[in-house]
């Protein structure tokens, strides 16, 4: 069982001003640990009724106390040292990053166009973002090559994009539909999704407001 720890801090105001802050620590059943922690604000540009403008930067790290990069074939035909050996690596069973730093421009809107229906647009950029990649090479000044892992600096430009937007069917009934596309250092991804939702309480307070 992973045993997780975490503190978290929100604040927001009045004029627009929001931001949030976390410290967390994972504890794996193999005594591994990951730990994590980020911060970022957002400032207001635009702020009025119905129109929000918000720009700021946040930064993320995070590092496990071992690293989980294993050879794609532990066993193979051939011995370390022969050009057919194959050194390529995954993680497993789970992937723990080691001086991974990200510092990015974010950025987010919020648009309502009606009294039912609202859109919110949400985007980050990585301007510096780092971390020690592991790969696999051959020791051969020892009497019998052997396999070791070691870490390169690797740089990367992460991305992110979402879209959401919210539709008041009837009182109580809200649809969103989001969509979200992004780069991290090892792939890109899109993804997209929709919930209905319906609150009692509020449809209830609606018919009783019309009366």
């Amino acid at each position: 069982m992973t045993n997780t720890l975490r503190a978290t801090l929100k604040w927001a105001s009045s004029g627009g001003w929001l931001g949030e802050t976390r410290v967390q620590w994972e504890r794996y059943p193999d005594d591994n640990a990951v730990r994590t922690a980020y911060l970022w604000v957002l400032a207001p540009l635009v702020h009025r009724e119905g129109t929000s403008f918000q720009v700021g930067y946040s930064v993320a790290a995070q590092g496990a106390d071992e690293s989980r990069f294993v050879l794609n074939q532990p066993s193979q035909q051939v011995p370390p040292g022969d050009p057919a050996y194959v050194l390529d690596g995954h993680y497993s069973p789970y992937y723990t990053p080691s001086a991974l730093l990200v510092q990015s421009v974010i950025a987010a809107t919020s648009v309502r166009l009606s009294q039912t229906v609202n859109i919110r647009l949400n985007g980050a950029y990585g301007v510096v973002a780092h971390e020690d990649a592991p790969f696999f090479s051959v020791a051969s000044g020892a009497a019998q090559p052997t396999v070791e892992r070691g870490f390169v600096r690797r740089r990367f430009t992460p991305r992110e994009m979402r879209l959401t937007v919210g539709v008041d069917l009837s009182p109580g009934l809200r649809l969103i539909a989001n969509g979200q596309t992004g780069a991290t250092a090892y792939y890109h991804y899109t993804t997209a999704g929709a919930q209905l939702s319906y609150r009692i309480a509020a449809a209830a307070h609606r018919r009783l407001a019309r009366h």
